[in-house]
Parts: structure tokens; sequence; C-alpha cells
């Protein structure tokens, strides 16, 4: 599968319009719904784009990714469910194959 060489956008940082090109592309992994009662963890690719006004690198995560945090929006949506129907944080974490305080972190930011 061939990866396109630039994107259509704006540059965030002096709000250029047109296209971005593709800087590097650098496999990464995040924590997914667990199955079968066993922790997941889903594999993509984070973007980087150059802008050709003024230079600078912007990362671009899948849209499953949760933005700053190695778990997809899938598995938080999860993980709040499950603490909010009464499920301790133990046993979500050990379903998800992360610390009891992680989970509890995840459980209190919005």
């Amino acid at each position: 599968m061939r990866r396109a060489s630039h994107m259509s956008g704006v540059c965030p940082s002096c709000h250029h319009v047109g296209p971005l090109l593709r800087h590097a592309v650098r496999p990464s992994w995040w924590r997914d719904v667990p199955q079968d009662g066993r922790p997941q963890v889903r594999r993509g690719d984070i973007v980087r784009w150059r802008c050709p006004a003024c230079s600078q690198t912007h990362s671009c995560q899948p849209d499953w990714a949760l933005p700053g945090k190695r778990l997809t929006r899938a598995l938080d949506a999860w993980v709040r469910q499950a603490l909010q129907a009464g499920q301790s944080a133990r046993a979500v974490a050990r379903w998800c194959g992360v610390d009891e305080k992680t989970v509890r972190t995840w459980g209190s930011t919005s």
C-alpha cells in the first residue's frame, strides 16, 4: 500500500493553507479494549508532517487513538463505563494489562 507523500491542511504554527509534506512515519502501539479476558494492543503509525512555509513539523496520530495517551478512545470509554458500573479499579486494570494506579488516573481525568 502506497502512502501519501503530502496532505492538504492547515499548519498549526503559521496557519499556512496547502499541502504539508510527509516528514517521517513511526510505528507505535496503543492499549485497546480487552477481548476474551485478555489485554489487547492496537498498532498504528504516527505520521510527522512538515510545513513548506515555516519548516515546522507536526505529529498526526490515528483518529482512534486518544491524544497524549497510550490508549484508544474505545478503551477510554470502556474503562469509564466499567468503573461507573461498579467494577473495581484492580479488576479493570487486570483486564487491561496495566497498573491499578493507571486505571484510577484514567477514571479521574476528563
